[in-house]
């Protein structure tokens, strides 16, 4: 089958292309792509080309197609999965696939599945992790959206609280607590919002940032204070282009810094406003966490990834590092952009204080 599909070869270096699709053959699927919302990571992946970690090093020669937040309709499927899925199923993808060791995900890695695409050829490693879920509703576009509301679900939970004085670790939100969502007027912050909102785990308090009127506004219009209240939230806008923005957020709370943070920029200003409101057990995540045990005061960067780790009190992640299998004591800095990795049966101990 041809398909059209939006190809990385390297940095900046996107072609729109038509090819034939390999044969459907016994363990693959076939299938028509109907929605792919636009995400920053691709822009990302787009300029990192070959150095991004998802995107193959040899892209130049085997270019991979662009794309993870897709959904569709499945046209063939292979003797191997016909016991799970059939021709007309609707689908969605996850495209974060725990793959040991491996960063690789469809719309990054791979040269026959991509949202950017008519067609695609589903290969078999997707439904072996289970990422190839169905889909039953009846707009496709809810399904793409899934992808990006599933990291705010799961930052939400990897929020992380240790009661003064205890070791018990109380994951997700602060119940009735004080939550602030910084630079969150655009798309994804307002799936946050709702979740806060509508989640199973409501703050009582979600104050909401940003420093263009006509963005709030609009955010306001779309997910109200008036239903929030309902809810049991008090959700409040609050624009911060203001002389002390970092006061006027603590003002909204009564002087009193906020359990949960959520920084949607990766702007260096709008980071240290997340860092200087946060309350005494705070925990920033701005990265991505998986299967981890975080202490009061962690932060995790902008674009960083953190799965099978135990960071102590007041560790910080730098932006795009990646740790997999290490434990750490207090106040560890890992630098921006560095990977550290070890194994289940022996993870990475780093010592109190170090800088790596």
């Amino acid at each position: 089958m041809k398909t059209t599909a939006l190809r990385i070869y390297g940095k900046m270096d996107l072609r729109l292309e038509s090819f034939e699709l390999p044969p459907c053959g016994d363990d693959g699927i076939i299938a028509e792509v109907i929605s792919d919302s636009i995400c920053m990571s691709s822009y990302k992946a787009s300029k990192a080309g070959e150095d991004h970690k998802r995107v193959p090093n040899d892209c130049a020669t085997n270019p991979p197609i662009l794309g993870h937040e897709f959904t569709g309709r499945i046209i063939e499927v292979g003797k191997k999965w016909q016991d799970q899925f059939k021709p007309g199923d609707r689908f969605g993808i996850q495209p974060a696939m725990p793959i040991e060791g491996s960063y690789a995900a469809p719309g990054y890695s791979f040269q026959t599945i991509g949202g950017d695409s008519t067609y695609i050829r589903i290969p078999s490693i997707v439904m072996e992790h289970g990422c190839l879920l169905k889909y039953t509703g009846d707009a496709f576009f809810m399904a793409s959206l899934s992808e990006p509301m599933s990291c705010l679900i799961g930052a939400c939970h990897a929020q992380y609280h240790i009661p003064a004085g205890t070791y018990h670790h109380n994951m997700g939100v602060v119940e009735g607590g004080a939550c602030a969502c910084l630079a969150s007027a655009g798309p994804m912050g307002l799936g946050l919002i709702d979740y806060l909102v509508h989640g199973p785990r409501k703050p009582g308090l979600v104050v909401v940032t940003d420093i263009d009127d006509s963005r709030l506004d609009r955010a306001k219009s779309i997910l109200t204070p008036e239903d929030a209240a309902k809810n049991g939230v008090k959700l409040v806008y609050l624009n911060t282009k203001c002389e002390n923005p970092v006061q006027a957020l603590k003002d909204v709370n009564g002087g009193k810094g906020y359990n949960d943070v959520f920084v949607l920029a990766p702007v260096a200003p709008v980071v240290e406003q997340g860092d200087a409101i946060l309350a005494a057990d705070g925990c920033l995540i701005e990265g991505t966490v998986e299967n981890c045990v975080l202490f009061r005061g962690v932060k995790i960067g902008k674009g960083a990834v953190v799965k099978n780790c135990v960071l102590m009190q007041d560790t910080v992640i730098g932006a795009g590092a990646s740790a997999e299998y290490i434990i750490t004591d207090k106040n560890v800095v890992i630098s921006d952009g560095r990977e550290i990795k070890g194994c289940d049966s022996y993870p990475v101990y780093i010592s109190k204080g170090d800088v790596v």
